[in-house]
């Protein structure tokens, strides 16, 4: 899905089970801990078609290597570029976001979060999106939010975890940061 306005082509999910499934999580880190397996805590699984590893980073090398739209530079958007996709609903109903385009766009508040870049290209800056999410209007309730991004959608992926952040059994954090993904490409 290409975006006029902003140039900036958008993976389309499917609903096949297949690599690129709608219903696919992730751990939003690189591998590097071993943390990436494919099932979560409660034993479901996470993802198919990455041998056993679901975190976002080997998501993005698996999409790049079957040449999707004939690209190779597909990636997971900065919170900003997400921003060009949100929209605010009539009345702020959620989800934020145009499901004519978009349909397969996982629509379950606190639980519906999308991976996005670490910001600061630091390993320790998890942050997503979650469309399903109300907009909030923090002191002036009778004007729209000027950044849809700065008011309530862009989330804390240590909220959207199997387990509640910070306990002290979560085993090697191996069970926060989960999100879903939906990659961008700028070539």
């Amino acid at each position: 899905m290409k975006d006029k306005n902003t140039g900036l082509v958008w993976e389309e999910k499917t609903n096949d089970n297949g690599l690129r499934d709608k219903d696919w999580r992730y751990r939003h880190m690189h591998n590097y801990g071993g943390y990436g397996n494919y099932k979560d805590t409660n034993g479901k699984v996470l993802c198919e078609g990455l041998n056993g590893v679901c975190d976002a980073y080997t998501y993005v090398n698996a999409v790049n290597g079957t040449g999707l739209c004939g690209r190779n530079t597909w990636r997971l958007p900065l919170p900003k570029e997400f921003g060009t996709i949100a929209q605010i609903n009539s009345g702020s109903v959620p989800p934020h976001i145009d499901l004519n385009y978009f349909p397969e766009t996982i629509n379950i508040p606190t639980k519906g979060a999308y991976c996005t870049e670490n910001v600061d290209g630091a390993e320790h800056n998890y942050q997503g999106v979650d469309f399903g999410l109300p907009i909030l209007y923090d002191k002036y309730p009778n004007e729209a939010p000027a950044n849809v991004l700065g008011v309530s959608i862009l989330v804390p992926l240590r909220f959207y975890g199997e387990i509640q952040d910070g306990l002290v059994n979560n085993p090697g954090q191996a069970s926060n940061w989960i999100c879903y993904s939906r990659l961008v490409s700028t070539r």
